[in-house]
């Protein structure tokens, strides 16, 4: 690589652009607007190139104007020598030696004003300004080559653009014409075409003119062992005018690697995202077990438990009705605290009891329920989509056999929670009604249970059980109410006792008279009597006795009802465990679903060309691998029949390009477990998930958009990790390289398969450019590679060049690419070769010189800004410049350049 200073003097457009990014990828590149940044660092790396661009500053400024026209040329000589400056100063801290030549490339357009007013004279202003570039480095050489663009249809523009175009090319002949005039040290044409007679690609847009500007460069400047003839003179026909054409081949090991990773990488992604024949798929969809996560298990754990339902009977009350009866606080107490309440309390001890005695069960359950659901997320269903990888064919992709066998195990799930009410129904219920409900509740049990799945089944809400419980609470509260004392009803059986006594013998006195003889009665008073007194006693006895039925058969259908309720939180506990598991299963499924969407859409076979892009010269038109690289799309080596590396597949080395299905689906097989790190960090998150805040210091909900994220940058760890892995499984089954440079790949190719073949559209690409030399003028070219074996493939492919050949094999660089140029050179411009006869034959111009004076004359502002800079040079060369009348005012305004640049006499 040798120092260079690139002026750009074009307009911006897409050849800039385009030229400007490919040069800024090469190293050792500073960009003018990085240089303050560069200078600043503490540390620079090492530069040797600098590109700047001028913009056009004289647009809108009067030509004819000669003060304000000298000072805008005066400042653009201090731009450029305060740039030059720039360029020795980052030399220096590039520590490049400073013996070496400063090479200049300035770039210009032949259609483009601003080229056309300074790129003639630019050249002899640095070399005028040498002394001032190189203040400490006078002898250092300077060498300076203007690359001019003419596109091939020149001939079509009008009279005055094509007079613009002459004249640039006149002055450029003139300055070379003045031996006392140091300007360009030669200068490079190029159009948008080939020589006529190659004419290998079509007409370059705009980009791939500046493809082929930058491999020029390259070639002149970069890719140099030595100093390359066009630069240094040195080709055996030296001469000033040069046109030229470049191609260069590359095969880079260290991109090849990724290459070839990435190639067996995205044949594997291929084969898993392949849609393939879906009549092939699992129809059954079990892919999964479910004894190990059924909800049978829990529904079958608690069919075991017995309740003692002695237990759930209240305290006798205290004091007691009876055996306190004669308590002075019966009353207060007996109603008011225990008989007030006794429903409730009767309803909660029973759900204490049915609680305390199911707790641990339930408990376990819950604990079996999160055991399931870790051992489904972590083993089972992890393990049953890695059975759908190995078990895969090659007719259907695996991940459209995993989604339809996930969306199967779905459906199935939901089977299995539709029936989970029937199994409650038939495993919970039924072995409760039988086992642990006593007998003299069974019926009440029964026909609240029938009302209780009637509100189940129904689809409108139903409050029947609310209301059963209600009238049998109500009905309970009403008999509750109608409870006496034992003192009160003894007491009434007394005083009703002796008021029968009192009342009904004299009764029976009184009427006796009159309707029978009371005989025998009267005589026996005494056992009526007591007979009368017991009645009240025995009636409010059999009174008690029939409300204490009553109320026990009340107490007894209000029991079954609380029980029946315990029983339900129970099953409707199980039903939600059971139920927390499909949904867990089921919600699991969604999510892996969606990271098989997610595969879809992210893990695709990328690109392998992207590697070429950390290459370090750029593919372009002109710089193409030696393996499926083309030109004008003839390819040098056919991919296919590249011998390219082999890869292990179950043992057997098999070429990469030629893997096909099976192969794919046999290293998907044995790099499962790498493929398994895109299904990792799935999880159904909770509604309600906290995270600690160390701000706030405390724990926050994690919002939607929060979880979205974290769920994103696992996924998007999980792809990386993936390739990662994936990549150095791979390399570890690759095998070496066959042939490790492109010297001993295209040697090996051309001897194995035709030397035409191979190098033929290589060398052809690299035909000399544009239309400006003829096919008699003799053609040079330059080969640099790294074995001498090329020599003899070139010299059979050129077999009419002077060609010489540059080969080291310890340069990296080209043990990575292999360079070819072919130039022609030529004594003048040529103008007959650009220009119709009309532009530069002096007798048809002199017959149009009246229609075209004034145009000419408003077109020689260029050339009085070269003949200014070039003090007071009066040689007869500058007269073809100028027209004869108006040489004396030229001359005058000359003056005027001459004195605002200081280089006058």
């Amino acid at each position: 690589m040798f120092p260079l200073w690139i002026i750009d003097l074009t307009d911006q457009g897409d050849r800039q652009t385009h030229f400007r990014e490919l040069v800024g990828r090469l190293p050792g590149v500073l960009q003018e607007e990085q240089a303050q940044d560069w200078y600043e660092g503490e540390e620079h790396d090492r530069r040797q190139w600098l590109y700047t661009r001028y913009d056009n500053n004289f647009k809108g400024i009067d030509p004819n104007d000669a003060e304000q026209m000298s000072q805008c040329i005066y400042d653009f000589q201090e731009t450029i020598v305060r740039k030059g400056q720039a360029f020795i100063q980052m030399l220096r801290h590039s520590n490049i030696d400073g013996t070496e030549t400063l090479n200049i490339c300035v770039l210009g357009d032949a259609t483009q004003s601003f080229t056309q007013l300074v790129f003639p004279s630019i050249a002899v202003m640095l070399q005028k300004e040498k002394g001032r570039i190189l203040p400490n480095h006078i002898h250092q050489g300077m060498s300076i080559i203007g690359v001019y663009y003419i596109p091939s249809n020149v001939n079509s523009l009008t009279a005055d653009q094509r007079q613009n175009v002459h004249l640039t090319l006149r002055e450029i002949e003139v300055q070379h014409a003045i031996l006392s005039v140091r300007g360009y040290d030669r200068m490079f044409f190029y159009q948008d075409v080939q020589n006529r007679t190659e004419s290998y690609f079509p007409v370059l847009n705009e980009k791939e003119q500046a493809e082929y500007l930058f491999q020029c460069m390259v070639h002149l400047y970069y890719a140099c062992d030595k100093v390359h003839p066009l630069i240094s003179g040195g080709s055996s026909d030296d001469r000033f005018y040069f046109s030229m054409g470049c191609s260069s081949l590359f095969f880079d090991t260290t991109v090849q690697d990724k290459i070839d990773k990435e190639t067996v990488l995205n044949d594997i992604i291929g084969i898993l995202s392949k849609e393939g024949d879906l009549e092939q798929t699992d129809e059954k969809g079990h892919i999964i077990d479910f004894s190990k996560v059924s909800a049978e298990n829990i529904i079958a754990k608690f069919q075991n438990v017995d309740f003692d339902l002695s237990d759930a009977r209240l305290k006798e009350p205290a004091p007691h009705p009876i055996h306190n009866f004669a308590d002075s606080k019966l009353k207060k107490l007996y109603y008011n605290r225990y008989l007030k309440y006794y429903p409730a309390n009767l309803r909660l001890k029973i759900m204490d009891v049915i609680s305390s005695e199911s707790e641990s069960i339930l408990e376990e359950i819950s604990s079996m329920r999160r055991q399931n659901q870790n051992i489904f997320a972590e083993m089972t269903l992890p393990s049953a989509i890695e059975r759908q990888l190995v078990t895969s064919n090659i007719h259907v992709g695996c991940l459209t056999r995993i989604t339809r066998n996930l969306k199967a195990f779905k459906t199935e799930i939901g089977k299995m929670k539709n029936r989970l009410n029937d199994q409650i129904e038939q495993n919970i219920w039924t072995n409760l009604y039988q086992r642990n409900v006593p007998k003299k509740l069974k019926d009440d049990f029964e026909s609240y249970h029938e009302t209780y799945c009637a509100d189940l089944e129904s689809r409108t809400p139903s409050h029947r059980c609310e209301e059963m419980k209600q009238t049998a609470q109500e009905d309970f509260v009403n008999i509750l109410k109608q409870e006496t004392t034992f003192m009160g009803r003894l007491g009434r059986s007394f005083l009703m006792g002796i008021m029968a006594v009192l009342t009904f013998m004299p009764f029976v006195t009184l009427v006796s008279q009159y309707l029978f003889d009371l005989g025998d009665v009267k005589a026996n008073a005494v056992y009526w009597s007591a007979l009368l007194f017991m009645i009240p006693l025995i009636c409010q006895f059999t009174s008690l006795g029939l409300y204490y039925r009553k109320k026990g058969k009340r107490e007894r259908r209000l029991k079954a009802y609380y029980l029946h309720d315990a029983y339900a939180r129970i099953a409707s506990r199980i039903e939600t465990e059971a139920n927390g598991l499909y949904d867990y299963m089921a919600a699991l499924c969604d999510e892996y679903l969606k990271r098989c969407k997610w595969i879809e859409r992210d893990v695709r076979p990328l690109s392998t060309s992207e590697f070429y892009s950390g290459m370090e010269l750029p593919m372009t038109l002109f710089n193409q691998p030696a393996v499926g690289g083309s030109y004008a799309g003839n390819v040098v080596i056919n991919e296919l029949e590249e011998e390219c590396r082999e890869i292990y597949v179950q043992r057997v080395p098999r070429r990469i390009n030629l893997l096909d299905d099976e192969d794919c689906h046999l290293l998907l097989h044995t790099y499962k477990n790498d493929v398994m790190t895109l299904f990792r960090g799935i999880t159904v998150r909770d509604k309600h998930e906290r995270v600690f805040n160390e701000e706030l210091g405390y724990k926050v909900f994690l919002s939607k958009k929060e979880k979205d994220r974290m769920e994103e940058q696992t996924w998007s760890e999980n792809q990386d990790l993936f390739r990662k892995q994936l990549r150095k499984r791979i390399d570890m089954d690759l095998l070496p390289h066959k042939h490790p440079t492109v010297g001993e790949k295209i040697v090996y190719y051309a001897n194995k398969m035709d030397n035409d073949k191979v190098l033929a559209p290589f060398i052809r690409s690299a035909a000399t450019n544009g239309e400006l030399t003829s096919s008699a003028d003799v053609e040079h070219s330059d080969v640099k590679g790294n074995i001498a074996k090329l020599q003899y493939l070139f010299e059979s492919g050129m077999p009419s060049h002077h060609a010489q050949y540059q080969f080291d094999n310890n340069k990296e660089l080209l043990r990575k690419y292999l360079f070819l140029t072919r130039w022609r050179t030529f004594d003048t411009v040529a103008l007959n070769r650009i220009l119709p006869t009309e532009d530069f034959d002096e007798e048809v111009r002199q017959r149009r010189l009246n229609e075209e004076e004034q145009s000419l004359h408003k077109n020689s502002t260029s050339s009085l800004i070269l003949w200014a800079i070039c003090q007071n040079d009066n040689s007869s060369e500058w007269l073809k410049l100028f027209d004869a009348t108006h040489f004396n005012e030229s001359m005058a305004i000359r003056d005027i350049y001459t004195s605002k640049l200081n280089v006058k006499d």
